[in-house]
């Protein structure tokens, strides 16, 4: 990722952020480019689909989807971003 698109992500984040709604939210950015996308559960580019308890989805938890929309966090949590590649579970549920 170039520093100008993580700018934007971060100017985006704040602003979608700002006007979702006027409630005090915690931010997390998960960085690392591939290595957040998550590959647990991916075998011979499959993803097996099982989600332990502790990633399961909960309404407080939610990312902004390849569409600059705030959604529920679901796992896995970059399939919308990396359409190329087969997204497993990662570290940032």
């Amino acid at each position: 990722m170039t520093k100008s698109k993580a700018l934007l992500m971060i100017m985006a984040l704040s602003y979608f952020t700002a006007i979702a709604n006027s409630q005090v939210k915690n931010i997390f950015l998960l960085a690392g480019q591939s290595n957040m996308s998550g590959l647990g559960g991916v075998v011979k580019n499959k993803w097996d689909g099982i989600v332990p308890p502790e990633c399961s989805p909960n309404p407080a938890i939610l990312k902004l989807d390849a569409n600059l929309q705030w959604v529920e966090a679901t796992e896995p949590l970059h399939a919308d971003i990396d359409v190329n590649v087969t997204c497993g579970i990662g570290p940032g549920m």
